[in-house]
């Protein structure tokens, strides 16, 4: 099958007049927000790039060695695509503006966006997913319980700021992973106003909204606009409430690596399709929404502190300090556990054994406790 590389080679001598902006064109603006522009791009909407001169910059600049420690596991092909992307006639002449990339330890913020011009009238908004750094995670497992965090609302004032500073443009805004929760939620909290200027939001595998969220009128007046794309074993993308329609698309990967864009499968200008997603991601979907509900605010708030605490104190920053030092990492994280009172080291127990019951119930296997509450 052919990925979304393969569709540059095949497509890419077609501009959008010959052939319209469609899903693959989505999918592979939102792998080049994961590019690291700095210093290539401005935070300005006015000041424009074309992504042949923003390509060519960036390898300029030697940031293709940042993005291979970035932590973000399709890199390699990020690397390959961003060439083929920079040199076609589809893309070249697309303007590149209004690079954001922001990471707060103190209020444990992740947040990037850019703008994609793609003609005189149309844009793509476009959200980067989650990054290398442990501030990052800590944010998406936030995700899950509170009602709003800090990338969410940086979203809502990025789109809101990208349509008041184009004031011709209807836009597309969209994400993958994070970065489609981040489309959704900022899309359905515009104002009213505005948000017809908005064409449509596509979320690639990013998890859903809190149920409050999805029953508020912005996310009603905007979800006939929103496409949800899920590869077949989705984990990511299963999280949460998705009241908005899904489509299930084919990847060549298994189990947590179809989350990777690179492995979905394309075919024409769309993706292909399957029926359903696997019976596992509905059962760990499941799962996941049992403990979550089940789980008062604040043992879950304090059970996320507590993992972040242990993981942070063991002097891991990044996903690339775990890959680049694994024995090290693991020798620092068993050392700070030992350290933890009997209280936090209860509270991780507790919450990590429950979690994978709820998993072992949804899937039909026998209970095994994840972690002896005994301390040895």
């Amino acid at each position: 099958m052919n990925s979304i590389i393969d569709y540059v080679k095949w497509r890419g001598d077609l501009s959008f007049e010959a052939s319209p902006f469609n899903r693959i064109d989505n999918l592979i603006l939102t792998q080049l927000a994961y590019a690291l522009w700095d210093g290539v791009l401005s935070d300005s909407f006015e000041e424009q790039r074309t992504l042949y001169e923003a390509v060519d910059a960036f390898f300029a600049e030697g940031n293709d060695d940042a993005q291979k420690d970035h932590g973000y596991f399709a890199s390699s092909n990020l690397l390959l695509l961003m060439p083929l992307v920079g040199i076609s006639k589809r893309f070249r002449d697309v303007k590149i503006c209004g690079y954001v990339n922001q990471v707060e330890e103190a209020v444990e913020k992740q947040f990037s966006a850019v703008t994609f011009l793609l003609d005189d009238e149309t844009a793509y908004v476009a959200y980067r997913g989650t990054d290398s750094t442990m501030v990052g995670w800590k944010e998406d497992f936030n995700m899950s319980f509170m009602y709003t965090v800090p990338s969410q609302n940086m979203a809502i004032s990025y789109l809101h700021d990208a349509i008041i500073h184009l004031p011709h443009m209807h836009m597309y805004v969209g994400g993958h992973s994070k970065g489609g929760n981040l489309a959704v939620y900022a899309a359905a909290f515009l104002p009213s106003v505005i948000q017809s200027r908005v064409l449509q939001v596509f979320n690639n595998d990013g998890p859903g909204l809190m149920s409050t969220v999805v029953e508020m009128d912005g996310y009603q007046r905007m979800k006939d606009r929103i496409e949800t794309f899920v590869p077949q074993s989705s984990v990511f993308g299963m999280i949460l409430e998705h009241e908005e329609e899904y489509r299930v698309v084919h990847s060549n990967q298994v189990s947590v690596f179809q989350h990777n864009a690179f492995s979905w499968d394309v075919l024409g200008v769309d993706f292909v399709y399957m029926e359903n997603v696997h019976k596992s991601s509905e059962a760990l979907n499941k799962a996941f929404r049992d403990w979550v509900s089940d789980l008062s605010y604040e043992d879950k708030q304090k059970f996320f502190d507590v993992i972040f605490d242990v993981i942070n104190e063991a002097g891991i920053t990044t996903t690339a300090d775990l890959r680049k030092a694994r024995l090290k990492s693991s020798y620092a994280l068993l050392k700070t556990y030992r350290e933890l009172s009997a209280e936090d080291k209860k509270l991780i127990n507790e919450g990590l054994t429950y979690f994978f019951k709820s998993i072992g119930e949804g899937m039909g296997l026998p209970n095994i406790p994840f972690l002896n509450n005994e301390e040895k």
